[in-house]
């Protein structure tokens, strides 16, 4: 039997009041639910410990901007530039 990691909520930023995070789903286990379970709790927490949430992602990410803005609430507040590296 082999398991897959299927997805992943990474806090990325925490400064004590502030949180960021990343999301990351297996490709085998997108349009699932996974990721909108599992930012949901995460989303909870955050929002039970007071923290004020953040979420970023390319503009070209259709699927986390959709996760962030339709399910969960999330509001676009700005943009910026963004470099990305591919290695």
């Amino acid at each position: 039997m082999t398991s897959k990691l299927s997805v992943a909520v990474l806090q990325v930023f925490y400064d004590g009041r502030e949180l960021e995070s990343h999301i990351v789903t297996h490709e085998d286990y997108r349009k699932q639910g996974l990721a909108t379970a599992a930012v949901a709790k995460f989303v909870k927490d955050g929002s039970d410990r007071s923290l004020d949430l953040y979420w970023d992602c390319m503009e070209k990410n259709a699927g986390s901007r959709a996760l962030a803005e339709k399910k969960l609430g999330y509001q676009k507040a700005y943009e910026y530039q963004l470099f990305e590296f591919m290695f």
